[in-house]
């Protein structure tokens, strides 16, 4: 665990460099994740039924989608959101899906909360960050939060971004492909 936090450090000390925590907020740090990844990155709340994930961050053909448990504390939703990221940050690999599997998710939702819970997880379980991948993401995500905290931006913390008009953009262009 020592050695996570010492690597998840030198990744922080790197953002610092690059970033300017004195004006954080959420849509300004995924902007500038944006810009580092040259792909567009789209929150989504979603309702995730399932007890074994609380996110996901799925890769589409030409942007990110970082799923987020709508009906949770918005703290906790910032959280999940920059878990995720820090996975986008740290390198790790994520499940690509292209429009029609997106089209998929987004209709299993139409199903019974029991049908849609099933088709969320095998989506989200089909490709699952090892334990290594999940303590540097953690560790990360939660040293963001504190230098966030540290420059006097915890009302920040608490302001959560959607996209909804982006997705269903995104599913509609699936349709008339």
């Amino acid at each position: 665990m020592h050695s996570t936090r010492k690597k998840m450090q030198a990744i922080l000390a790197e953002i610092e460099a690059e970033y300017d925590f004195d004006q954080f907020t959420m849509e300004g740090f995924i902007h500038w994740l944006e810009q580092q990844r040259g792909r567009e990155i789209v929150p989504i709340p979603y309702p995730i039924p399932t007890p074994t994930a609380s996110g996901a961050w799925l890769a589409g053909d030409d942007r990110d989608f970082v799923f987020y448990d709508e009906n949770t504390l918005p703290i906790h939703q910032t959280h999940i959101q920059l878990h995720e990221m820090a996975h986008m940050l740290c390198g790790h690999p994520t499940l690509k899906v292209g429009r029609e599997g997106f089209s998929v998710l987004f209709r299993a939702t139409a199903g019974t909360e029991e049908q849609a819970g099933q088709e969320i997880e095998s989506l989200f379980v089909r490709f699952a960050h090892s334990d290594e991948a999940e303590r540097e993401a953690e560790v990360l995500a939660s040293l963001i939060q504190k230098i966030v905290l540290r420059h006097g931006r915890m009302r920040e913390l608490l302001a959560v971004p959607s996209s909804h008009q982006t997705v269903a953009d995104f599913i509609v262009g699936a349709e008339l492909d």
